[in-house]
């Protein structure tokens, strides 16, 4: 067990557009109980409610969502109001900049399905003496069909518990996807981010210089051209590491996913 505590960073500003109409701007989908009485937002703060663990959650959430975050966060939950929905990049930006320059931060979308807990953490926690060594880990899910919404990423060389990152593949054609999910050198990208605050604030530096200055305050935070921290930071990184995740997960982004995980043919 380690004894460095992680800091949850849990992205809330998320539109949610895929399950429109149940899912609205004003009531984005990780605040609505989908799968059972709890929303998806709660159950990513669940996840890292070990304080054995976890440090008390940092959420950057969207300021018209103000009164569902303070209602469904913990009390001794970080929150930080994004003026306007930017993706993930910007967002990623504040939490960095908030933080201590050594906590490490791993940073979870709020509306993904991960039903093991003890697979979750055994996989995070894989992840820290990477970020202890400034690298930008990345935790890559077994692909279990040839699924085109999915971007993947490729592994290079084996590095301890994960391997270095060799290439982030955009959501790819059909034939492309059959040839990745046959290939054991492929992981689903979920979005899923550790690092140390100063690790992804020198990435921003190097890779989105301009994202730093622009997230310091409401008028230029407004500014910012949305862009994922995909497409701004990881793909281009060269201190990438991917572990390959030890639980189930689902983004549930789609209409189809959802009934799947509803009529659990989902394992």
């Amino acid at each position: 067990m380690t004894t460095t505590k992680i800091t949850p960073v849990i992205l809330a500003g998320g539109q949610g557009k895929r399950l429109w109409p149940l899912s609205t701007s004003d009531h984005p989908k990780q605040f609505i109980p989908l799968l059972g009485e709890k929303t998806l937002f709660e159950r990513t703060i669940e996840r890292c409610a070990d304080r054995n663990i976890f440090k008390p959650p940092m959420i950057i959430g969207n300021a018209r969502h103000k009164a569902l975050i303070r209602t469904l966060s913990p009390d001794d939950a970080d929150v930080i109001m994004e003026p306007t929905s930017k993706n993930t990049a910007p967002a990623i930006a504040l939490a960095a900049m908030a933080a201590n320059r050594d906590e490490i931060l791993l940073i979870m979308p709020s509306d993904h399905f991960i039903p093991d807990h003890c697979g979750f953490i055994d996989t995070i926690q894989k992840g820290v003496p990477f970020a202890k060594d400034h690298k930008l880990v990345t935790f890559g899910i077994t692909p279990t069909s040839a699924h085109t919404g999915f971007g993947y990423i490729q592994c290079g060389k084996p590095m301890g518990a994960g391997y270095e990152i060799q290439k982030f593949h955009e959501k790819p054609k059909r034939r492309f996807a059959k040839q990745y999910t046959n290939d054991n050198q492929y992981f689903w990208n979920a979005g899923l981010y550790m690092a140390q605050a100063s690790a992804l604030i020198d990435e921003l530096s190097a890779h989105a210089p301009l994202m730093l200055t622009d997230a310091a305050t409401p008028e230029s935070f407004n500014r910012i051209t949305p862009i994922s921290f995909d497409h701004a930071v990881a793909e281009h990184t060269i201190n990438g590491v991917i572990i390959p995740a030890q639980f189930e997960w689902s983004d549930i982004g789609s209409w189809k996913a959802l009934i799947k995980l509803k009529s659990g043919s989902h394992h």
